[in-house]
C-alpha cells in the first residue's frame, strides 16, 4: 500500500469484501454491489449520476469482517492519521485505489421507516414514491446517517 497525502493505493488485501459490477451489452457496468466472500451483500445503486439513490441489503452473504485491530483506536479519538493505521484500514478494504481523510462525525442509526430515513423523507421529496409500488424504498437494513448540510435554500448535502 503506497500513502501519497490523502490518496493510498491498497495491493496487499486479502479482505473479504468487494466492489462488483453488472449489467447487460449496453451498459456493462451499471449495477454495484457490495459482496462478502464473493456473495452479493448489498446492492449500491448504479452507475447513473443523475439517478435517485438507493441502497438494499441482499440475501445469501451473512458472513462479517471483524474491523477489531482499528475498532480501539479509531474509538479512542484521533487528532491524526499514521501510516499503520492506514495500513491496518485498508486491509479491511478490496485492493483499489482510495482517499484518505480523518473528519469528526457523529452518526446516527436508522431503522427503515424512521421518521429521520432519507427514503421516507428526502427521497420522496425529491423523487417520489417508488413508480411499481407506490411506496418509498426499503433497505431492508438499518443504516447510519450523518446530518445533512444545506448549501443554499434549495441545496442539501447528504452523507
Amino acid at each position: 500500500m503506497l500513502l501519497d497525502t490523502d490518496k493510498i493505493f491498497v495491493g496487499e488485501s486479502k479482505s473479504i469484501l468487494a466492489f462488483e459490477t453488472e449489467g447487460n451489452d449496453a451498459w456493462p457496468e451499471w449495477d454495484r454491489f457490495i459482496s462478502i466472500d464473493g456473495k452479493k451483500a448489498f446492492e449500491i445503486g448504479n452507475i447513473c449520476g443523475t439517478c435517485e439513490f438507493y441502497f438494499k441489503r441482499l440475501e445469501g452473504a451473512n458472513r462479517g469482517i471483524d474491523p477489531k485491530p482499528v475498532v480501539d483506536v479509531l474509538n479512542s479519538g484521533l487528532t491524526s492519521l499514521s501510516d499503520k493505521l492506514v495500513h491496518q484500514l485498508g486491509m479491511l478494504l478490496p485492493n483499489g485505489p482510495y482517499r484518505v481523510l480523518l473528519s469528526e462525525i457523529v452518526p446516527s442509526l436508522v431503522s427503515p421507516g424512521d421518521s429521520d430515513d432519507y427514503f421516507v423523507d428526502e427521497q420522496i421529496e425529491n423523487w417520489g414514491l417508488d413508480a411499481f409500488y407506490n411506496l418509498p424504498h426499503f433497505p431492508h437494513t438499518e443504516y447510519y446517517r450523518i446530518d445533512k448540510k444545506h448549501i443554499d435554500p434549495t441545496t442539501s448535502f447528504f452523507e
